[in-house]
């Protein structure tokens, strides 16, 4: 008589898998007879188990490989708990380790010359680690060390590179093998290094607001910098999911308030989350629209109190292009130490959300003073010795009634480069100046490329390669191209002469000005 699927009832009539839901036959699997699971399904399991098992256990990662196997075998979790039991095995536990760093001994770097990098590793729980290595974009090589056993922290050092000045994030990755051979990484938490321009034989240690003399300091031994002060970081599987130190909001609505300038302010949603920090909307005593950005990590207060800083030094200078810059209203700390900011809201749209809405590309007549206005707000801040440092389309925002453009996220800014010996702060993959990555000083130059390669994706191109839309009219993509070149000496300089031959193009395409509505698609 023809036995009915487990799944979904229908006959099964004698086939080893349903012929209506597709699930296999009770007693199809490999190894199944009528008497259950045969023994040389038996022998086989075991045979893999005892290899596993070589070194007195089972580790996790193993479990998953058994079940499949059992699956196939016809074997049940009794079947498994049975051979387990009869050759002496355990589950061996996840090997659990912490890291820390030294940052005494990086409060040591100085600009151009190499440091050090301490790192403390401590197996908390698990199999002994046969190696360990951490890696990073500053080490001069991965720094490898083992074996390491369960308890007392083990330390080891890396040379890192020379670092020009400036502040920036060191992402170090933690690769482990225990003693079978299995490899785990973990990404740790950025490590922010803050390189001094300061005098050569002197220190200024910013967390304490000591001089140190280090003047006769020697990198060449971790026992030279004198005692550690290890920080622990955070680290996570890179196969799961991050989890910030500071959780991100879902989209949506929010409520919660914020004290600032002695006035309080209700955050009501999420306008937008970035690397280091989250941007709410929001409210003030009077009703007044707001924006609240306030640091994912209490590591990422400089950046965030960096900003406030250029937009007083910008607005110190009195000028008409204050108009193209965010307002500050105050600045807040949260209970758990992160700081943030509160701004007048600006009612733009971010220059990448503009282009999403148009398949073929910004028009180029609304291009031309989107660049211009871009442009003055550069020239205005390069005038008074500020670098943006990280133009791209989610930091131009453009209110498209009377055509104002404003340039926020002034976080990665850069002063007076040449006198504060201040480098790059980002490194932006797709808009940043080829000079970020290679560490060359930073100039106005930077600025404009970066400029020319959001003008150029906006355009409808590809701002990989600095290549504007075919479509686009020549002397528009010979302008854009010349902001885009990847020479530092050979693009463009300056942002006012460029404003200029954007205006010389625009009354070349189309003469006289005539404002022009933006008509922005909906989303």
């Amino acid at each position: 008589m023809p036995s009915a699927c487990t799944t979904c009832g229908h006959s099964l009539d004698g086939g080893a898998f349903c012929g209506h839901c597709g699930a296999r036959a009770p007693g199809a699997a490999a190894g199944i007879g009528a008497g259950g699971p045969s023994p040389d399904a038996r022998a086989q399991y075991q045979q893999v188990l005892a290899g596993l098992g070589s070194e007195g256990g089972l580790a996790p990662d193993d479990l998953p490989q058994l079940g499949a196997l059992r699956a196939r075998l016809g074997l049940s979790q009794a079947d498994h708990d049975s051979a387990v039991q009869e050759l002496g095995l355990t589950l061996l536990k996840a090997p659990s380790v912490a890291l820390a760093v030294d940052e005494a001994a990086l409060g040591y770097l100085v600009p151009g010359a190499p440091g050090l990098l301490r790192a403390q590793l401590t197996l908390l729980d698990g199999a002994p680690l046969s190696a360990v290595e951490l890696s990073g974009a500053f080490l001069e090589a991965p720094a490898s060390q083992g074996p390491v056993l369960p308890g007392a922290p083990f330390e080891f050092s890396a040379r890192l590179v020379a670092i020009p000045a400036g502040v920036h994030a060191l992402e170090l990755v933690l690769r482990t093998a225990d003693l079978r051979g299995v490899s785990r990484s973990y990404r740790a938490e950025a490590l922010v290094l803050r390189v001094q321009a300061a005098p050569q034989a002197v220190h200024i240690d910013q967390r304490s607001a000591r001089v140190v003399d280090n003047s006769g300091l020697s990198l060449s031994s971790a026992g030279a910098v004198g005692p550690a002060a290890f920080r622990a970081l955070s680290l996570r599987p890179t196969g799961a999911s991050p989890e910030p130190a500071a959780p991100r909001p879902s989209p949506g609505r929010v409520s919660f308030e914020v004290e600032a300038a002695g006035r309080v302010f209700r955050a009501s949603g999420v306008l937008a989350e970035g690397d280091i920090a989250t941007v709410f909307s929001g409210s003030g005593p009077a009703g007044e629209a707001v924006a609240i950005k306030v640091a994912r990590d209490r590591g990422d207060n400089d950046l965030i109190q960096a900003e406030v800083q250029t937009l007083a030094l910008l607005r110190s200078t009195q000028s008409p292009m204050h108009k193209h810059l965010p307002v500050v209203v105050g600045q807040l700390r949260t209970s758990d130490g992160r700081v943030g900011t509160v701004f007048e809201a600006l009612d733009g749209l971010d220059l990448g959300t503009i282009r999403a809405r148009f398949p073929a590309g910004v028009p180029a007549r609304h291009l031309i003073w989107i660049a211009r206005r871009g442009l003055a707000a550069l020239g205005f801040a390069h005038s008074v010795g500020v670098l943006h440092g990280n133009v791209e389309p989610a930091h131009i925002l453009i209110r498209a009634s009377d055509h104002n453009v404003w340039l926020v996220d002034w976080s990665w800014s850069i002063v007076r480069p040449a006198e504060t010996g201040q480098g790059f702060k980002a490194l932006n993959e797709l808009y940043g100046p080829p000079e970020a990555a290679a560490r060359r000083a930073p100039s106005p130059a930077s600025d404009l490329y970066s400029l020319g390669r959001v003008l150029i994706h906006a355009a409808g191109g590809d701002p990989a390669t600095g290549t504007p839309p075919e479509s686009l009219q020549p002397p528009l993509a010979r302008l854009l191209r010349f902001m885009a070149l990847g020479s530092q000496g050979g693009r463009a300089q300056d942002a006012f002469e460029l404003f200029r031959r954007f205006e010389a193009v625009r009354q070349e395409l189309w003469g006289a000005h005539q404002f022009e509505d933006l008509v922005i698609p909906p989303g």
